[in-house]
């Protein structure tokens, strides 16, 4: 599936546009539009142009419009209303709200591990628990049609089936994974590997991009530290499931993200020869604060004594100040084109906030009902004052901008 684009302009800035998309398999430019009328009929880089009136009974056949020139608000707000398509005032916004969109589905909204450094894992320890509630298959179908129906989404926009939860821990997630591979649908997974699911037959993975195996430790020691579990049934777990992923058409880069504190550092060679030895990349990250309030205890000075010592003596976190005084003024973060959608098809501010940030939950993804409402609403959300405060404090780098781990 491709999104079929009309070029309003003809001009260098249009040629520009052709030029960046012919390598793109997504994108498929179908023609000009312009308001000179001695141009329509005519031929632009081998293209037709159109005027308006034509173009309104062909509409179907169109996508949306990406302005290739110096533009009013006026040419703008005609377009929209006689096309009734999304518009983009330039390639660089249709690139950043149509190509790069992201979609993260939380269809589990839990995770069983017990990790004290993310917003759902402290709530375990502190039992807290969420309830173990899940997007049951018919609801994830119904939430993915709208998404696509609606043309927020399109089939290559990788779905992310996770959040602050373990797609695994969902009892639909086979059913989940075969309809997405049914629907040529890009899509990503990420997972501690203590519930593995095994398909038995078909090639639901043919459609997977990634597939992330979170590890925090290598011991028994270090790992059940964090984590919780038992180090050597995740890593037959991993081993399994990486095979069986395979086994049904995975072609997609498998990774282990291992989690650096300061008391394991010692086992990163070890966790890397166990990638190698699956043909997984091997990507080691200095652990950091999984949970948006945490953070902004941190870096405002209210984080609880007992806390800030225990983050201190565990994690590598010497160099933040370094990394949020590197953000540049215009930074956009890389976080603002993923939509967010909890288990019950509600939208969520980020899919790195917490339900702690004042802003997090928002309205239902049904009451969008195109990406031209969905790029206004998007620009809503990020004008909210979790947003103004994420900025100004530096999560929003610190979060997208975390050290690699060097060894």
């Amino acid at each position: 599936m491709n999104i079929s684009v009309l070029i309003w302009g003809t001009g260098d800035t249009g040629k520009h546009i052709v030029s960046k998309s012919l390598g793109d398999a997504r994108v498929k430019i179908i023609g000009f539009g312009d308001d000179d009328k001695s141009l329509v009929g005519k031929n632009f880089c081998d293209l037709p142009i159109y005027d308006i009136e034509t173009l309104k009974n062909n509409i179907k056949d169109i996508d949306c419009v990406i302005i290739a020139r110096n533009s009013s608000e006026q040419l703008y707000k005609t377009i929209f209303d006689e096309l009734s398509v999304p518009v983009f005032r330039s390639y660089k916004l249709f690139c950043f709200y149509c190509l790069n969109m992201r979609c993260s589905i939380d269809i589990s909204g839990w995770c069983n591990a017990r990790c004290k450094y993310c917003y759902t894992g402290r709530n375990n320890i502190m039992n807290c628990h969420h309830d173990a509630k899940y997007m049951k298959y018919d609801e994830f179908v119904k939430a993915y049609t709208h998404l696509t129906r609606t043309g927020i989404m399109h089939n290559f926009n990788e779905v992310m089936l996770y959040s602050w939860g373990d797609p695994f821990l969902n009892p639909d997630y086979l059913k989940i994974i075969e309809y997405l591979n049914e629907n040529n649908q890009k899509y990503a997974i990420s997972t501690n590997a203590s519930n593995p699911q095994m398909i038995n037959a078909g090639d639901a993975y043919k459609s997977c991009s990634i597939a992330i195996f979170s590890l925090s430790g290598f011991s028994k020691e270090s790992y059940s530290r964090i984590h919780g579990f038992d180090i050597d049934i995740i890593k037959k777990n991993i081993t399994n499931l990486i095979s069986n992923m395979r086994e049904h058409g995975f072609v997609g880069v498998g990774k282990i993200s291992f989690h650096v504190y300061k008391f394991n550092e010692k086992e990163v060679y070890d966790a890397e020869a166990f990638a190698k030895s699956l043909g997984l990349e091997f990507e080691p990250v200095k652990a950091y604060l999984a949970s948006w309030s945490m953070q902004k205890q941190f870096l405002s000075n209210q984080m609880e004594k007992e806390v800030l010592k225990e983050v201190q003596s565990e994690l590598l976190i010497e160099n933040v100040d370094n990394i949020i005084k590197n953000r540049p003024v215009d930074y956009r973060c890389p976080l603002e084109n993923i939509i967010s959608i909890n288990m019950y098809g509600d939208i969520e501010l980020c899919c790195c906030s917490d339900a702690d940030a004042k802003d997090y939950s928002w309205e239902s993804i049904y009451k969008i009902n195109n990406i031209s409402e969905w790029i206004d609403y998007r620009n809503e959300m990020l004008r909210c004052d979790t947003c103004l405060e994420c900025r100004k404090l530096g999560v929003d780098y610190w979060m997208c901008n975390g050290e690699k781990y060097k060894f």
